[in-house]
């Protein structure tokens, strides 16, 4: 899930549809309430990354830890709270080719579709 922050949208959750290749469909955007604007990859004239932070979810660790103690006993508990719960957030900023823009953030995995629908 996406996060819309600031820009030329409503602040609020936004959305990304990836085709069957694993490539970019269309961006979604709120302008309102419930409507939704749909942005196509060529449309994106770029993405520039803003921060890019690696936030800890303590659940996380104690899930994968929980997981890994079942499975593997105490090495697999201790590789578990190392590994697990971790995100990576990135946020940028995301420029059309009609000049509007948003600031918006995001897991990684959907993050890089917007940037290399940037460099298309």
């Amino acid at each position: 899930m996406l996060e819309v922050h600031a820009g030329d949208w409503k602040a609020g959750p936004a959305a990304v549809k990836v085709k069957f290749n694993g490539q970019l469909k269309k961006l979604i955007l709120p302008k309102g309430w419930f409507r939704y604007e749909h942005i196509e990859p060529h449309q994106i004239a770029s993405v520039e990354i803003v921060t890019q932070e690696n936030e800890t979810s303590v659940f996380g660790k104690a899930a994968w830890g929980a997981a890994g103690a079942v499975t593997l006993g105490g090495l697999g508990l201790l590789a578990g709270v190392l590994g697990g719960g971790n995100k990576n957030i990135i946020t940028a900023v995301v420029k059309l080719t009609d000049g509007r823009s948003a600031l918006i953030s995001g897991k990684s995995k959907e993050m890089k579709l917007l940037i290399s629908a940037g460099f298309s």
